[in-house]
């Protein structure tokens, strides 16, 4: 127990803020860019910094439009106040990640929850190995995460399920329309589909079981979700001025609706797909996940609890609309897992009253646990910097692009990419820090950088070689002859 000269609420939350700055922040030190997703999504957010393409994504100059430019900005605010670094990018991460760790408290606290459980379901999702991989990687998914909670969030003040007042509604109401806002801008309408599934299942189920129709519920929920829709009917219209019919047609259209229908491949599994995946889900507490799941449905059968329906309609709601989509992969599941860690958090409450388990966890104090949670972070960051370093001199390709730049200072070469993907034209903005030619200029010595998983291309920094032109030409037909 916490001493008792020390109030719970707020020792509570000094161990959240001490847990969350050693399970989290530690990474933006030692973690690098990895090739893909990362150096594309840092390379849109330099180039948003550099050119002050704020309405419009750009890569390497070409409008990229797959998302809304919400997690560009937010990177390119910290490349704003920090410069551009790695670290910065890997902060804006962090702290979207913080962010929602500070939300599945409150969840829970809003919920009627005690701060102990809070705290435990706080400490379980900032330590489970998806959110915590993902929680320092430059992709839009970890603010996606931020907002769809914070739309459950503001729901719980909307429909406080134990006190109704009117400033928790206003509350609520501003909270949803903000998280809702912030998801529909970071990744498409998914960030406004995905809450509003769980939540609009909730109140037709909760109005079931309790005989009667809250119809101001249903208007204020409809009315938040409606006024979250207004930026992202701005943004619209700035980018039909600046880039016309065919760029709304792609966000609006084949964006939101392209993965989802199957008219695009990218990720393509099979409907069942997540079944097969699910004991892959929320590692390493997987088990008390689905003891959570089991124990919530047991709950709600006995006693008709909406706090137990409203978790089992956020967790089975939207994974059930995410088995619909054509596109998967693992970190689409990401924003479940803060309410994952409040039902994997309610089942180790329920085992320490029930069972034994109870006196053995009463012989360590309330700051031990912590103690022992706090040393677990520090093992685990040694652990991962180590593992970062290696990958940052096999895997990663910063240590090319900082050579490809020494040599083309030295040399005076111009840096030119060569039928360039995603993954290097964002590379190449980000490292370079502007734009870099896609072709082959006559008359002058460059530096021809490519990709190509073929030929004799060594496997290391991601299939990246750079070419002396046109001193190293025969080499570079060479290559090209053997794909």
């Amino acid at each position: 127990m916490a001493p008792d000269h020390c109030d719970k609420e707020a020792f509570c939350r000094r161990a959240l803020l001490i847990l969350a700055l050693i399970w989290l922040l530690p990474c933006v030190w030692t973690h690098g860019l990895a090739s893909g997703d990362e150096t594309r999504v840092a390379g849109i957010a330099a180039e948003t910094v550099l050119f002050h393409t704020w309405t419009v994504p750009r890569l390497n100059g070409m409008p990229f439009l797959e998302y809304p430019p919400c997690y560009y900005w937010w990177t390119g605010l910290f490349f704003r106040i920090f410069g551009i670094h790695v670290w910065a990018a890997q902060l804006a991460a962090v702290t979207a990640a913080g962010g929602t760790v500070v939300l599945a408290w409150k969840l829970v606290r809003k919920a009627g929850g005690t701060p102990k459980l809070a705290l435990t379901a706080a400490f379980l999702l900032m330590s489970s190995a998806q959110f915590w991989g993902d929680s320092h990687k430059t992709r839009v998914d970890i603010l996606l995460v931020f907002f769809v909670n914070l739309t459950w969030y503001g729901f719980l003040h909307l429909a406080d399920f134990r006190v109704k007042k009117r400033g928790d509604m206003l509350r609520g109401f501003a909270y949803m329309a903000l998280g809702a806002a912030g998801g529909i801008m970071t990744k498409g309408l998914l960030g406004a589909v995905l809450p509003a599934s769980g939540i609009g299942i909730w109140l037709i189920a909760d109005d079931l079981l309790s005989h009667r129709w809250n119809w101001r519920r249903y208007l204020l929920t409809a009315a938040a979700f409606f006024t979250a829709m207004i930026p992202y009917g701005l943004w619209l219209l700035v980018l039909y001025r600046d880039a016309g019919f065919h760029a709304v047609h792609t966000v609006v259209v084949v964006n939101n609706f392209g993965r989802f229908g199957g008219t695009q491949g990218d990720h393509a599994s099979p409907f069942y797909d997540y079944l097969l995946k699910f004991p892959e889900m929320f590692q390493p507490y997987w088990a008390f996940l689905v003891a959570g799941l089991v124990l919530e449905a047991y709950t709600l059968r006995k006693s008709r609890d909406c706090r137990s329906l409203f978790l089992l309609c956020l967790t089975v709601v939207p994974f059930f609309l995410l088995s619909l989509a054509s596109a998967k992969r693992m970190v689409y599941m990401l924003p479940l897992a803060p309410i994952a860690a409040i039902q994997a958090a309610d089942f180790l409450s329920f085992v320490l009253k029930k069972t034994q388990a109870a006196r053995l966890a009463g012989k360590l104090s309330f700051r031990q646990w912590i103690a022992i949670a706090a040393a677990t972070g520090v093992i685990v960051q040694i652990a991962a910097a180590g593992y970062w370093k290696h990958r940052a001199e096999s895997d990663l390709v910063e240590k090319f692009w900082m050579e490809t730049i020494r040599i083309a200072k030295v040399e005076n070469r111009t840096v030119v990419l060569i039928s360039p993907p995603e993954r290097t034209r964002g590379a190449a903005v980000f490292y370079l820090q502007k734009r870099a030619e896609t072709r082959p200029v006559q008359g002058r010595r460059e530096l021809w950088v490519n990709r190509c998983r073929q030929g004799n291309v060594e496997n290391r920094h991601d299939w990246h070689r750079a070419f002396r032109m046109p001193e190293e030409k025969g080499a570079w037909n060479a290559l090209h002859r053997q794909k």
